[in-house]
């Protein structure tokens, strides 16, 4: 699943959701070079996609079209 996403999708992921001690917005923004605000809102997109992926039952969709 993870594969279909874009880059800073992925890395968002990576940092923000799987570790047990996160990054903040800020640093994970500083990272990226983008604002935490965007951080959060591509986070939530993510989010978004997996739920839409699990609940439709395949999990291996392409996310990079939901």
């Amino acid at each position: 699943t993870l594969g279909h996403l874009s880059d800073k999708e992925r890395y968002i992921v990576e940092h923000r959701m799987l570790r047990d001690e996160p990054p903040t917005l800020q640093t994970v923004g500083q990272a990226l070079h983008i604002s935490r605000e965007r951080v959060r809102q591509i986070e939530t997109i993510v989010t978004n996609k997996l739920r839409r992926a699990f609940a439709d039952g395949d999990p291996t969709q392409d996310l990079a079209s939901a």
